[in-house]
This record gives structure tokens, sequence and C-alpha cells, in this order.
């Protein structure tokens, strides 16, 4: 296969290092029972800056309804946990989550560094000290947003104890 996506879970250095040697494209997606009690932040916002640490390229969200035991299906009937955006009453928008807004930001957020990127890759040949910087910063962003929330147990519930709780605000 050209793409290899394992779970958000799954991103562990020791994983990513092995993945990121296949030379493959790695892409990563997400698939919570329980999505609406993970922090907006330390798991929606900072999962495209998890991408940018391990250098990965893509990533998305979903989930299903599962029928198999004789429940029918009802359009938006048994989402509440897992759907990031809701039905507005009838006329009006649907309703954005707080987990969609952050995952959003978070996309916006990566868009940013792959145009610093790009930037810096086009710098003049005597690499302005702004490209030079840059660069530095580029080389430590994801892992310095990853310390925001650690990942040890429990760590998509919160930021990291001491923080203020709109730093990636």
């Amino acid at each position: 296969h050209d793409i290899v996506a394992p779970s958000v879970a799954a991103c562990t250095p020791e994983t990513m290092a092995f993945l990121n040697g296949l030379g493959r494209r790695l892409w990563v997606y997400d698939c919570q029972a329980n999505g609406e009690t993970l922090h907006p932040l330390a798991y929606y916002r900072l999962m495209p800056w998890m991408c940018w640490h391990y250098g990965i390229l893509g990533w998305g969200q979903f989930h299903w309804f599962n029928t198999s035991h004789g429940r029918p299906y009802r359009a938006w009937d048994g989402v509440e946990a897992q759907n990031l955006v809701y039905p507005g009453q009838p006329g009006t928008a649907p309703v954005l989550s707080r987990r969609y807004l952050a995952m959003r930001a978070g996309h916006e957020d990566y868009r940013l560094l792959r145009a610093l990127q790009k930037a810096v890759a086009s710098a003049p040949a005597g690499r302005a000290e702004a490209a030079v910087r840059a660069e530095a910063f580029l080389a430590t962003a994801g892992q310095r947003a990853l310390e925001l929330s650690p990942r040890a147990r429990g760590y998509e519930t919160h930021i990291a104890a001491g923080l203020p709780q709109d730093r990636l605000d």
C-alpha cells in the first residue's frame, strides 16, 4: 500500500521510527468511542502537531454506527459521542463541536508550519538570520507542542499540569 495509517494511539516514538523507516507516506486516524470526553486542545488540536513532529502527512477522524444488534438506523441517532458536527435546529446551520473547532485550529497551525517550511526552503542562498531562526523553530515545534500534553495515561483529557488552560489559543 502507498499509505500507512496507524491510529493515534499507536503513534509512539518507537512505532513512528519504524513506520518512517518504511519509506511510505504516513497518515493517522482517530476513532475514539468516547470522543466527547477528550480535551479539545490536548487531543484534537495537538493531533496535527503530532503529525508535524513525526512527518505524518494526513490525519482524519471517523466513526460508524453499529446496527448489528437489531437497532435500526436513524439519522443522527447514537452519534452523540463521536460526531464533530451536529444538526442544528430546523432551518439553521449545523452546530460545530469544540472538538471540530480545535481540530480545525490544529489544521490551520499545520498549514502555517508548511508555509513557513516552504518560505525557509526558498530563502536566498545567504540564508538571512530570520530563515535560520525559522528553521530552528520548525525543527522543534512539534516536540514543544506535544510537551503541552505529555503522552502518558490520560494525556488526552487535560493539558499538562501547571500550564494555563488557554496556552494553545
